[in-house]
Order: structure tokens, then sequence, then C-alpha cells
């Protein structure tokens, strides 16, 4: 998934009760400026705040360590820290920033980038017409939707067909967009959904199956059924197209449940000087 280039950060985030207590503790500083590089690191990523370097790789402290160019130790009380203020939660030795929409708004970055794409599409439409003549066997007729009706007159074509190839050109349908839709109602959480077209028809044309693909998704649901996994730990549908994880096979034999790992204790008062009670 591409990048995003922003973050949203409110102008009295250093007025949050969390912030002013971090400002309290020994290097201060250091663990605010790990907050921040998290929050870019997860906008660059545009992973929902899962916090992966590929589908079975998570961050691990080592790494931020190095990407944040911090000592190691003062990163492991960072992100102790994050997680007792629950700015943070690990699960599965994953890190992951819980209510990532808070700082980054993904349905306007859609609805941008639908808007650009829109205008691209206009202006492409445009130049078709401005190049359309009217002699010779095609007639471009222009509607008040900006469409293109061709009509084949050497008697060689068969006209059905292609108006019907042109329509769906223009509307950007595939062949196989029927059988998308079916298989993409199925998949458990539905986001990401051009990026996983994109990877579906890819699939397609290598020579997987319609069935495969299927059968896949129904495995993947019935072993987070199985399993109890909670919705936010779910794969979005862009990463299993692109990961074609309709191949895995899931071990459900000895495990029932899907737990968050066990938080580690960490005691604060110990570097949270004590408030003065009037």
């Amino acid at each position: 998934m591409a990048e995003v280039k922003w973050i949203k950060v409110t102008t009295d985030i250093f007025d949050d009760e969390k912030i002013l207590l971090i400002e309290s503790m020994p290097d201060a500083d250091s663990i605010i400026v790990i907050w921040f590089k998290l929050l870019c690191l997860a906008g660059k990523q545009n992973n929902h705040g899962v916090f992966m370097i590929n589908d079975k790789m998570p961050y691990t402290e080592e790494m931020f360590a190095t990407i944040f160019r911090r000592n190691i130790n003062t990163v492991r009380l960072a992100l102790k820290t994050f997680e007792q203020f629950d700015m943070i939660e690990i699960y599965n030795d994953t890190v992951i920033i819980p209510k990532w929409e808070k700082h980054q708004s993904l349905d306007a970055l859609e609805k941008s980038r639908e808007a650009t794409s829109n205008r691209v599409k206009k202006w492409r439409e445009q130049q078709k017409l401005l190049t359309c003549s009217g002699d010779g066997n095609v007639t471009c007729n222009v509607t008040d939707t900006v469409t293109d009706n061709v009509t084949v007159t050497d008697g060689n074509g068969d006209r059905t067909r292609i108006e019907k190839e042109n329509k769906n050109k223009n509307n950007n349908i595939s062949p196989n967009a029927e059988a998308f839709e079916r298989i993409w109602k199925q998949y458990p959480k539905q986001e990401g959904r051009k990026e996983a077209l994109a990877a579906f028809e890819k699939a397609i044309k290598k020579g997987t199956t319609i069935e495969q693909i299927e059968s896949g998704i129904q495995a993947y649901c019935e072993h987070i059924k199985k399993c109890n996994i909670e919705r936010q730990y779910i794969k979005q549908g862009s990463t299993y197209f692109r990961g074609e994880h309709w191949n895995d096979v899931y071990d459900d034999s000895a495990t029932t449940t899907a737990e968050p790992k066990k938080k580690t204790s960490y005691d604060l008062s110990k570097v949270i000087p004590a408030i003065p009670v009037n």
C-alpha cells in the first residue's frame, strides 16, 4: 500500500495528560520524539497502525532503535510507557497504534484520490472526442455524460460484441469483475478493494483459478472463527490478495482462542515523581 504523506496532530497535543506525564520522566524529550517517529512511520506504511516489515515479520525493538536512531534502552522505555498509557498495543510481538484513524483520515484520502482519478478520466475522454472526425466508419456522439457510441458499418464486425467491449472498457469493467465481486463480499475485512482487484486479476492471469481463491477465503474465515480472532488483527483485503494468502495452510488443532499477549508490568512510580495533594 502506498505511503501516506501526512498525519493529523492537534495543536493541543502537549496539553494531553499522557504527554504531560511523559514530560516529567527521564529522557522525556527522546520518548516524545520516538512517539512522533512512530506516527510518521505508521503513515509511511499506511497499514492501519500495524507495524510490519511484511506479512510475516513485525518490527522489533532493535529495528525501531536503528530506524529512529535512538538508544535501544530508550526505545524499550518508550514502548513500555506507550503500552501502559494505551498509546500502543503489543500483540504477538507486533506493535499496533489503536484507533489509527484519529491520526490519519483515510476516508478523506481516498476521496481525494478518487476525485483526482475522475478528473484524469474526464480529461482523457475529452481528448478522445477531439480526435473523432465526421467521416470514416466510426461515429462519435457526445452526450452529457461524455460517452462514446461506436457504430461499425463495414459489415465484417460484430456490432453487439464491439459495443459491449467498448462499454466495459469505458466503465473499467474486467471480464472477471463479477467473480471478484462475489468473492469480495465473502471476505471478512473489505478494505483496500482497488489493490485487491488488481492482485486478483494478476493471480488469474498467472493461472490461479477462481475456485482456489474462493476456497482459500472460506478456509481463512473458518480459521478466524475457530481462533476467535478480533477484527483488528484480520488481514485487510488488499494484504490478503497481494500476498496470495489463499495458499496459506492453517493449523487450528492447538489453538482455540486468540488472546492478546500479556502486557509487561512496568512501575511508572519509579520514574514519575509523586504529585503532592493539597
